[in-house]
């Protein structure tokens, strides 16, 4: 078999025995070997440069199978592929040459650097060369340097957004099932003041009007018995002018009774009004509270990291932020540990513990959380109250085991009660 990575640029060097090269004077029977050669070589060489295959393999392990494999690889031989996955990290090329797999790597910023996640995504077509000096295959073209953990940004952002706004939502729907009691009881409470006011008022009036009407009786039947004795009197003496009397006397006192109660009726409509005001402006003050604590910004805050038992040398801090709602707080974490240390080096009672942004109200109750890691093991994890510290949160796996090792990433959230 031959094969252009040993053709030779000079055409009177390409000399060799048919079918791997043209002889002068060769028989004419080795003309069409010759040939034969020339296009399995050509298809070969357009197979490998233009993604005809797509790759075996698993993510960060890739592999090539042609119908007719390498003997061996060239300086500078361009493999291209379609990739069956995603890469997560550093990643090996096999193309079944029989020298096995080699490190993919792509030019960094002074020197070559193996991959990043997401350098390599699935579906997408990818062109290496092969590098005989560092034995491994460089990525042509592709993201910058960087690119790929732009990429593994963007999940780890999507994934927390996701869970802030589902925390923030059960916090929401907590806070408005608490205010809508306290607006029902409030109503309540007014309902029944006002009933209460108008139940006096009503005997206030009755007793008023009861009380009224038998002093007018009594004035008035007094005053019939007067006037009548006077009209007697009157008409006896034949003096007209004692029915100009009764009647001004009877329109004063229709006037009296009047007046008395049209002031009654003012001053109780202005008492009910006065209440019914102040409830309203109540109401108005809770509601425009609790509208403005949830539509608040969060607050970025830098929270302390430390392990039990040992210590952690070294963590990167993501954007870590909380928001307080009345007496609830909804805190999200995003911490990386760039260097464990002795974290977690003893048996026993283990866990991380990340500082609170504001301290508990009560030790190990009322706080609940959970989170992720989402750099290696991908494992879930519990967020709870520190059972001696009203200014931590202890963090561990899902089965109490030691969360973190050098290179984790924690994503989570915790939500807990302060004093309000």
């Amino acid at each position: 078999m031959t094969d252009i990575a040993v053709w030779s640029e000079t055409d009177a060097s390409n000399n060799a025995a048919a079918p791997a090269g043209f002889p002068e004077g060769m028989l004419p029977s080795g003309v069409n070997d010759g040939a034969r050669a020339l296009m399995g070589a050509t298809k070969r060489f357009w197979d490998r440069v233009n993604g005809t295959l797509l790759a075996g393999g698993v993510a960060n392990a890739y592999t090539l199978t042609y119908g007719v494999n390498d003997a061996s690889l060239y300086q500078g031989a361009v493999y291209t592929f379609r990739a069956p996955a995603a890469n997560t990290g550093a990643s090996t090329l096999n193309v079944n040459d029989g020298t096995g797999a080699h490190p993919i790597v792509r030019n960094g910023s002074t020197a070559t650097e193996a991959l990043s996640a997401f350098d390599i995504v699935v579906g997408g077509y990818y062109s290496v060369a092969w590098d005989s000096v560092s034995t491994q295959f460089v990525l042509l073209g592709g993201m910058p340097a960087g690119q790929g953990g732009f990429v593994a940004a963007l999940h780890s952002v999507s994934a927390c957004l996701t869970s802030e706004i589902a925390s923030l939502s059960v916090a929401t729907a907590a806070a408005l099932r608490s205010t809508s009691v306290v607006i029902k009881a409030d109503l309540a409470s007014v309902s029944a003041a006002i009933k209460a006011d108008i139940a006096s008022v009503s005997a206030a009036i009755t007793t008023a009007f009861v009380a009224a009407d038998r002093s007018t009786s009594v004035v008035i039947k007094a005053d019939i018995a007067s006037v009548s004795a006077a009209i007697t009197t009157a008409f006896v003496a034949a003096d007209r002018s004692t029915s100009v009397v009764i009647k001004a006397d009877i329109a004063s006192v229709s006037a009296a009774i009047t007046t008395a109660f049209a002031a009654a009726d003012r001053s109780t409509s202005v008492v009910i009004k006065a209440d019914l005001a102040s409830v309203s402006g109540v109401i108005a003050a809770q509601i425009a509270s609790l509208s403005a604590c949830i539509g608040s910004a969060w607050t970025t805050f830098t929270p302390s990291v430390t392990a039990q038992p040992g210590v952690i040398t070294s963590v990167s801090l993501g954007t870590n932020t909380y928001k307080k709602l009345g007496s609830t707080v909804v805190v999200n974490y995003n911490v990386e540990v760039t260097d464990n240390g002795t974290g977690g080096s003893i048996a026993g009672d283990t866990y991380v513990a990340f500082r609170l942004p504001i301290d508990a109200a009560v030790l190990a109750r009322n706080g609940h959380g959970s989170g992720r890691e989402e750099a290696i093991t991908g494992s879930m994890l519990q967020f709870l109250l520190h059972n001696a510290d009203v200014s931590l949160v202890k963090v561990r796996t899902y089965n109490n085991a030691y969360p973190v090792q050098t290179g984790s990433r924690i994503v989570g959230n915790f939500i807990y009660e302060v004093v309000a």
